[in-house]
C-alpha cells in the first residue's frame, strides 16, 4: 500500500546529482506518490541541497535552468512577480503554480505572485511537471505544473541564515541586498511536531527604469542620451526613475499531528508581504544655464516618476489524510488572501508631491479538495473532486499626495465578480505488463462566473458602468500517457491531453480609462475559455554512475486566445475591446543530460529549442505568422558542481537567445532600453562546510559582467556572502 500522500512528503529519499533527483517521490504528477520513472511525462525534481547550492537561492531561481521553463528575468532577486512559463505557453497564467498542492493563481490575474515572498531555506523539493494537466488541476494547466514544497522535518532541526551582498560596480546591481532567515521544528508529543519559520528579504536596488522620450529635445537642453529604439526609431534617455528597493518577508506556522496509524491531520498558516519603492529620481539634463532640469516644453517631470506598491497575503491549509484496509482518503480545505495595491503620480506631480491614484486590489480563493485512491490489481484508481470560490475586487481611489498612500480621498471607479467551479475528476494507473503502463485521467469542471460589475463613479459613459449577467461554462479534460520500458535503462514516454483556461476578471469585467493617453479598455463579459490540445515523445535513459539522458518532443495548439481587437477611434479616445481571437502553436524539443563523475563533480547540461508562432489572430493581423511575446527560441544552460562534503562549489551557464515584446516582432533591435536582448551568463559558487552545523558561502552572479537589457537594465556583476547554521 502506498503512503498517504502528505507523509510521503515528509519521508522522501532519494539520490541526487546536482540536485537534481534522479529517483525521487513525486506527488503532483499523479496526486498520488509515484517514482520519477513511472511519472507520466517529463518531470523534473530539484532537492533541497540543490537548492542550497544555487548562488542566491530564491523560487524563481530554483527552476530557471531547467529544461522547457523560461523565466524572464528583469530585474534580478528584485523582481517581485517573475514571469515562469513552459514548453512556450505564453504568459505565466497559462502555467499552474502550487503552493504545497495549492493553486497560487489568483483570480483576478491568473498570475501567481504571493509564493514568491517564501525563502528558499523552506523548501522541501520542487517538482516541475511539463505538458497539460488540465485533467487533474483545472484552468490555467497549460503548459504544465510547477509544485514548491515546503518542509515539515521529521526530526528536531533548528536552522538560521544571514546574507549580505552587494554590486561590484555601484549602481550597476542589487545594493545593500540583505537576508535572514531562523526557523524551528521539532515534537511536541510523539504524535504533535511543529514547525515555525521566519525570513525577510530587502534590498535598495539600483537604478534599473530609464525614462525615454520619442521626440527630441529642444536645443536648449543637452545632457540626453541618443539611441535606437527596440522597433529601429529614436529615443532619447533622459534620466532614470531612481533606485528599486524592495522589502519582503515572510512568516510561517506547520503542525502535525499524527493520532492513530491510520490518520494524519496537518494545519499550516503562511503570512506573507512585500512592497516596491522608488528613492531619488535621476534627471541627465541641464538647460542652457547648466542648471539641472525635469521639465521642457513636451516633458513633464511625473515622466520620472514611480508609484509604490504593496502586496499582504494570507494562507491557510487544513490536510487530514486516513488509510483504510485498501484504500486512502485525503480532504484539504485552503484559504488564499491576497490583498494589494499601488499608486501612480497624476501628470502634474512632482517630486515633492502632488495628486495621484491609489488603486486597491483584493482576492479571496477558497477551495475545498477531496481525493481517494485504491489499488485494483496492478492498477491504482484515483477519484477526486474539488470546489472552489473566488472572488475579486478594484478600485481606484485619488491621492492627494503621490507619495503617501494614506492620503487617498474619494473613490472613483472599482470593478469586480465572482466565480464558482465545481469540478470531478478521475486517474487510473494501470500496469498492463512487465514494460508498459498507462494512465488515463479526467476532469469535468463546471465554471460560473457572477456578480459582474464595473463603475466609473466620475463619468456618465454608459460603457463604464455596468452589471453583467452570470455565464456558465462546462470543460472536459482528458489526457493519456503511455510508458514502455524498452530496456532496463531505457523507458520511452509519450502523452497526449487538453487543457483549458477560464477567462479571468480583469477580461471579464475590468473597464477602465487612462485618461492621460486618451485610451479606454473594455471588457468583454461573455469571453469564452481557452483550449490546447498537446502531445509529447520522449525517451530517458540512464547511465553510467546514476547519470540520465532525456530527449523530448512537444507540441501545442491554442485556439480561442484572449486578446485586445484592433483599438476603435471614438470621439478621440481609442477603445481596446477584448475577445476570445487566435489560433497559436508552440512546439520544440528538450534535451537534458545528468552525469556524475568520480572526485565528486556532476555536470548537469540542457538544450530547449522552442518553435512558437501565431497562426490566426482578426484582432492584430501582423502577428500572424510571428514568434510568440516572451518566449525564447533557443535557451541552453550548463552547471558543473563539486562537493566532497567539506568544499562545495558551482559555476553555471544560461543563454536565453532574443525574446520579442511586440506581438509583430518589430522590436528586433538589441543592447538599448526596452529590447529583451539575448544574454549568456555565468554564475558561481564556493562554499565551505565548517562542521556538520556551520557552513559559509560566497556567490557571484553574472561573472562576466554581461552588460544587456531585459526591457529594463539588467543586472551587472554582484557578491553575495551567506552563513547558515543548523543544530
Amino acid at each position: 500500500m502506498k503512503k498517504t500522500l502528505l507523509l510521503s512528503l515528509i519521508a522522501t529519499t532519494y539520490l541526487m546529482a546536482d540536485g537534481v533527483s534522479l529517483d525521487p517521490i513525486i506527488v503532483t504528477a499523479t496526486k498520488t506518490a509515484t517514482t520519477l520513472e513511472d511519472a507520466p511525462g517529463s518531470v523534473s525534481v530539484v532537492a533541497q541541497e540543490a537548492i542550497g547550492m544555487l548562488p542566491r537561492a530564491n523560487l524563481k531561481e530554483t527552476v530557471k535552468t531547467l529544461e522547457g521553463v523560461t523565466v524572464v528575468q528583469h530585474r534580478g532577486v528584485s523582481d517581485v512577480n517573475p514571469i515562469i512559463v513552459l514548453r512556450g505557453i505564453p504568459d505565466q497564467s497559462r502555467t499552474m503554480i502550487l503552493l504545497d498542492g495549492v493553486p497560487m493563481n489568483t483570480s483576478y490575474t491568473s498570475t501567481a505572485s504571493t509564493p514568491y515572498t517564501i525563502m528558499s531555506e523552506d523548501l522541501e523539493q520542487v517538482e516541475v511537471i511539463r505538458g497539460p494537466f488540465s485533467s487533474l488541476y483545472g484552468s490555467s494547466a497549460m503548459g504544465g505544473v510547477i509544485n514548491y514544497i515546503t518542509k515539515m522535518p521529521s526530526e528536531p532541526e533548528y536552522k538560521a541564515s544571514i546574507g549580505y551582498g552587494d554590486a561590484f560596480n555601484d549602481g550597476e546591481a542589487q545594493a545593500n541586498l540583505t537576508k535572514i532567515y531562523v526557523s524551528a521544528a521539532d515534537k511536541i508529543s510523539d504524535t504533535l511536531k511543529f514547525k515555525i519559520s521566519y525570513g525577510a528579504l530587502g534590498t535598495d536596488g539600483y537604478k534599473s527604469d530609464f525614462v525615454a522620450v520619442t521626440t527630441k529635445p529642444p536645443s536648449t537642453i543637452s545632457g540626453y542620451i541618443t539611441e535606437p529604439s527596440p522597433t529601429g526609431g529614436t529615443q532619447y534617455i533622459v534620466g532614470n526613475a531612481g533606485d528599486r528597493g524592495v522589502h519582503k518577508y515572510d512568516l510561517s506556522t506547520k503542525l502535525l499531528y499524527t493520532p492513530t496509524a491510520k490518520d494524519t491531520l496537518s494545519a499550516s498558516y503562511r503570512k506573507s508581504h512585500y512592497d516596491v519603492h522608488y528613492n531619488d529620481p535621476e534627471s541627465f539634463i541641464t538647460n542652457a544655464s547648466g542648471n539641472t532640469v525635469y521639465t521642457y516644453a513636451g516633458l513633464k517631470e511625473s515622466k520620472f516618476l514611480q508609484g509604490s506598491s504593496e502586496l499582504n497575503s494570507d494562507l491557510t491549509i487544513l490536510d487530514y489524510g486516513h488509510t483504510f484496509s485498501d484504500s486512502e482518503l485525503n480532504i484539504r480545505y485552503s484559504y488564499l488572501s491576497v490583498e494589494d495595491w499601488y499608486t501612480a503620480a497624476d501628470t502634474s506631480a512632482t517630486r515633492i508631491g502632488g495628486v495621484g491614484t491609489f488603486t486597491p486590489r483584493d482576492v479571496k480563493n477558497s477551495m475545498l479538495h477531496a481525493t481517494w485512491q485504491k489499488p485494483i490489481g496492478h492498477s491504482l484508481l484515483l477519484l477526486g473532486s474539488e470546489y472552489k470560490n473566488n472572488v475579486s475586487v478594484s478600485d481606484t481611489y485619488n491621492m492627494s499626495d503621490w507619495k503617501n498612500e494614506d492620503t487617498k480621498t474619494n473613490r472613483i471607479a472599482s470593478s469586480g465578480g465572482k466565480e464558482q467551479i465545481l469540478a470531478a475528476f478521475a486517474e487510473l494507473q494501470s500496469k498492463l505488463n512487465d514494460n508498459l503502463s498507462a494512465n488515463v485521467g479526467a476532469r469535468f469542471e463546471t465554471w460560473t462566473s457572477y456578480d459582474g460589475y464595473v463603475s466609473d463613479i466620475n463619468t456618465s459613459n454608459t460603457t463604464l458602468n455596468q452589471t453583467y449577467s452570470s455565464q456558465h461554462k462546462n470543460n472536459f479534460s482528458p489526457k493519456i500517457s503511455l510508458n514502455y520500458k524498452a530496456a532496463e535503462d531505457t523507458m520511452i514516454k509519450a502523452s497526449w491531453g487538453q487543457a483549458f483556461r477560464a477567462p479571468d476578471p480583469v477580461n471579464l469585467y475590468r473597464t477602465y480609462e487612462i485618461a492621460a493617453l486618451n485610451r479606454v479598455y473594455v471588457s468583454n463579459p461573455n469571453l469564452k475559455p481557452e483550449y490546447s490540445e498537446s502531445y509529447d515523445v520522449g525517451i530517458e535513459k540512464k547511465t553510467v554512475l546514476n547519470g540520465l539522458f532525456k530527449a523530448y518532443w512537444f507540441h501545442t495548439t491554442i485556439e480561442d486566445m484572449i486578446s485586445t481587437k484592433t483599438p476603435v477611434i471614438i470621439t478621440g479616445k481609442s477603445y481596446y475591446e477584448r475577445t476570445n481571437v487566435g489560433k497559436a502553436r508552440s512546439q520544440g524539443y528538450e534535451l537534458s543530460y545528468i552525469q556524475p563523475f568520480d572526485y565528486d563533480f556532476t555536470l548537469n547540461t540542457n538544450y530547449t529549442k522552442s518553435y512558437t508562432k501565431v497562426l490566426e489572430n482578426e484582432s492584430d493581423p501582423t502577428s500572424v505568422g510571428k514568434q510568440f511575446i516572451g518566449i525564447p527560441r533557443d535557451m541552453v544552460n550548463a552547471t558543473l558542481t563539486y562537493d566532497n562534503h567539506q568544499f562545495y562549489g558551482l559555476i553555471n551557464y544560461a543563454y536565453q537567445s532574443k525574446i520579442y515584446n511586440n506581438a509583430d516582432n518589430t522590436d528586433s533591435l538589441s543592447n538599448v532600453y526596452g529590447s529583451l536582448d539575448a544574454a549568456g551568463i555565468v554564475n558561481t559558487k564556493i562554499g565551505y562546510r565548517i562542521n556538520k552545523n556551520i557552513d559559509i558561502n560566497l556567490a557571484i552572479t553574472n561573472l562576466m559582467n554581461k552588460e544587456y537589457y531585459s526591457y529594463e537594465k539588467a543586472e551587472g556583476r554582484s557578491w553575495y556572502l551567506q552563513t547558515n547554521l543548523k543544530l
